[in-house]
């Protein structure tokens, strides 16, 4: 039995090109040593002596040059290739880092932290267009389910590697996440040595002088994405008024906040891959409206239960739907995206994605205080059985070969 379990698991990952484990690998690197900004706001405020109102608004304009980051990266991928443009991003967006750690104006890092965003955030989308470009459309769901397999692997990592450099200095830990950005940077370049200026178009010469369609004029795609960075504000609460809620109506200790979130990149690593290989046999938009149904129902349980069991339980029915929507809604916007224009519709998703994230706590907080905290959790479950129909009867044109 648990030889078939194993055998199952393993062929989930079969098939994948070898430029997608390449991809997963470098993206494993760079977020295993992503730290800083997760200590950002406790940098400013122990060693720089900031209150934690002027912290939040340095380390928002972080997230200002995410979004143009974002913008830029789509752009450059469609112009200079989706490689070239992640090896730029990672060795300056390393160097920033390392040269960030060296000021010591409260003003100063500010400032820096603008350009710092764009240039470390071009690399998103510039990833994600090399994954649909290196992967068939029949396998691109998988791709992009094991490229969130890396990210959450590394995203488990860097914070805890982080938390004891930190301990010792500051310094080291933003000299550590520059050097991973750099070696993730170059392990893209040795890896993709003879591909790394490609473009992300497999048409002729002949075909290149054609116009480039913008995803701004694409109706139905605008129309995807406002759904998709709907269900981003929901699922970001987890970072801002998740946290506030077990602690206030839960009463949980910080240490079982962080075991009980620590749950959701565990499943997926072990999880997300041989269900993505399972639910291709089922329609792609009924999977993605069951899945930002199922993430929307696991926050608005909170107000229903008590106790820890209760609360797990609801982190797997969102974590089930992150699983089922995340990685086939990514999938879908670049399949739908043409190949000439691939990195600038995948640079408007994340850019959509990356401002979704910044209003997320500001409206979640703003409902909390208005009302109470468990109307932001009604809130959210309706919204739930809106963005299920809204998925449901979506036009099918953008469901082709998804």
């Amino acid at each position: 039995m648990f030889l078939q379990i194993f055998n199952s698991y393993k062929s989930s990952f079969g098939g994948l090109p070898r430029e997608i484990w390449y991809l997963s690998l470098v993206t494993l690197i760079n977020r295993a040593g992503t730290m800083v900004l997760a200590f950002l706001v406790l940098y400013l405020t122990e060693d720089k002596g900031l209150t934690t109102v002027q912290a939040g608004f340095i380390y928002g304009l972080y997230g200002l040059g995410a979004i143009g980051g974002n913008f830029l990266g789509g752009w450059l991928s469609d112009r200079t290739g989706p490689l070239i443009t992640q090896v730029i991003s990672l060795v300056l967006g390393g160097s920033g880092f390392i040269f960030l750690s060296q000021l010591e104006s409260p003003t100063a890092i500010a400032i820096t932290l603008v350009p710092l965003g764009i240039v470390s955030e071009a690399f998103r989308p510039a990833n994600s267009t090399a994954v649909a470009f290196f992967s068939p459309p029949e396998l691109r769901t998988r791709s992009f389910g094991l490229l969130r397999m890396a990210l959450n692997l590394g995203m488990g990592i860097g914070p805890v590697v982080g938390g004891f450099l930190a301990e010792h200095s500051y310094q080291l830990l933003f000299f550590v996440d520059g050097v991973t950005c750099i070696l993730a940077g170059m392990t893209l370049w040795a890896l993709f040595a003879t591909q790394v200026k490609m473009s992300n178009t497999k048409e002729e010469e002949a075909e290149d002088s054609l116009p480039r369609k913008s995803p701004w004029t694409d109706g139905i795609y605008l129309q995807f994405v406002f759904l998709f960075a709907l269900l981003i504000i929901v699922f970001s609460q987890l970072n801002s008024t998740v946290p506030l809620y077990f602690r206030d109506t839960y009463k949980f200790s910080k240490s079982t906040i962080g075991l009980i979130l620590g749950l959701n990149p565990i499943v997926i690593v072990l999880l997300e891959m041989p269900l993505l290989a399972f639910i291709q046999r089922f329609q792609a938009q009924k999977i993605l409206a069951w899945g930002a149904l199922l993430i929307c129902i696991g926050f608005g349980l909170l107000p229903f239960g008590s106790g820890t069991t209760f609360v797990i339980l609801t982190v797997l029915v969102w974590t089930l739907g992150e699983m089922l929507n995340f990685p086939l809604g990514m999938s879908i916007c670049s399949q739908h995206a043409p190949d000439r224009s691939r990195g600038s519709y995948m640079g408007l998703l994340s850019m959509s994605l990356s401002a979704a994230h910044a209003a997320s706590p500001l409206l979640g907080t703003w409902i909390s205080e208005k009302f109470s905290p468990d109307t932001l959790w009604y809130v959210i479950g309706i919204v739930g059985f809106i963005l299920f129909v809204a998925f449901w009867t979506f036009p099918k044109k953008i469901f082709r070969q998804s």
